[in-house]
């Protein structure tokens, strides 16, 4: 969002926190409305969630207005990784629900009252810009207090755990390349697998299939290919010959991914958008990405922001085609650069939200 647009008048926001709400993943909604307060934009407040307390923990809960309580609008915005809605009191309490992982078959399945209310949210990431540090006090201080009302042991642990976040989190700057330096002509995939655990999704299949595109990528590339699956004391048991231990760790992982040309992308958990689907755009990566259903805010495109990929054959073939063909390569990066300072910043990702939310009725 420009400064400004949209907001003729101070908004005011409340954000009522749940008292098992986790920070982390809403971490970029909260980085955006604390640049937009800094601005001067709006003004915000937390408070403790009684106006639905029975939403679940993983949906953020706004109430929004210009200075009267009639032009009050009630805000969801769901940050799960299933595309499903497990939350119909959510539906029923908001006046407009963004929804991430987004997909046509579980909207469709709704009430149509109820599917006229919901939008897409777009891509999240995790982040935390220094600025923030009083709206993330501010907000962990209230969930804090709500907790303790039943367990002050857990309230400590839990705002002891915010702090740790707090210095732990990115900014969404780390990942942002700077368009002078030089890409290393290499291919990017670093992934994880999972344990044994109970789960909606197959999660033996996506080990299956992120440790085969592992494979091929390193036997087709070479010295090309930089990643692996992510050490842990399960990976070493299911794919020794697959895991990799360098520059796994947050600061070391986004100066490689600002490296690299080229980004490979497979399905997150229940088929999720995964964060690492931002970090490559900051980076200005060129993209293999297997194809997904998700509706975005703002449309990323095949052959203009990522070429797709079916099998892990042609994985390979679209890696080598971007390192091999430069002119392709460097206008992708160019556009997938873009496409983050334009939209997935946290101020104007957030500030477009706001403007959404707001003006339509």
């Amino acid at each position: 969002m420009a400064r400004g647009r949209g907001l003729n008048r101070k908004l005011v926001v409340t954000w009522h926190i749940n008292s098992r709400q986790h920070l982390f993943y809403p971490s970029k909604i909260l980085d955006g409305l604390s640049a937009l307060r800094s601005k001067g934009e709006l003004s915000l407040r937390f408070t403790p969630d009684a106006n639905c307390p029975e939403i679940p923990s993983s949906l953020v809960v706004l109430t929004m207005h210009r200075g009267d309580k009639g032009s009050e609008r009630k805000v969801i915005v769901d940050l799960s990784d299933t595309s499903e809605f497990y939350s119909l009191v959510a539906l029923d309490y908001a006046d407009i629900y963004f929804k991430c992982n987004l997909m046509p078959g579980p909207l469709e399945l709704l009430p149509s009252y109820l599917r006229k209310r919901v939008r897409p949210f777009g891509l999240n990431f995790a982040c935390v810009d220094a600025e923030s540090w009083t709206d993330w006090l501010a907000a962990s201080v209230v969930r804090a207090r709500s907790a303790a009302r039943s367990d002050f042991r857990a309230a400590i642990g839990g705002f002891i755990n915010d702090l740790h976040m707090f210095v732990s989190i990115p900014s969404h700057r780390v990942f942002i390349a700077n368009p002078k330096e030089h890409k290393r002509p290499i291919a990017l995939f670093q992934t994880r697998v999972w344990p044994p655990e109970k789960s909606s999704d197959d999660l033996e299949q996506l080990n299956d299939e992120r440790i085969e595109l592992v494979t091929a990528l390193r036997g087709a590339l070479r010295e090309w290919f930089v990643g692996g699956i992510v050490d842990s004391e399960f990976a070493r048991v299911r794919c020794s010959n697959a895991v990799v231990t360098e520059s796994v760790h947050r600061r070391a992982y986004s100066a490689l991914t600002r490296s690299a040309l080229v980004g490979v992308y497979s399905r997150g958990i229940h088929g999720s958008l995964a964060f690492k689907f931002s970090e490559y755009l900051a980076a200005g990566c060129c993209m293999v990405v297997e194809p997904f259903e998700h509706i975005l805010d703002i449309p990323l495109q095949s052959g203009i922001h990522y070429l797709p990929y079916y099998s892990t054959d042609s994985c390979v073939t679209a890696c080598k085609t971007l390192l091999g063909d430069k002119p392709l390569a460097a206008e992708m990066s160019r556009r997938n650069a873009d496409y983050f300072l334009r939209y997935l910043l946290p101020e104007r990702h957030i500030g477009r939200i706001l403007v959404t939310a707001t003006s339509e009725s």
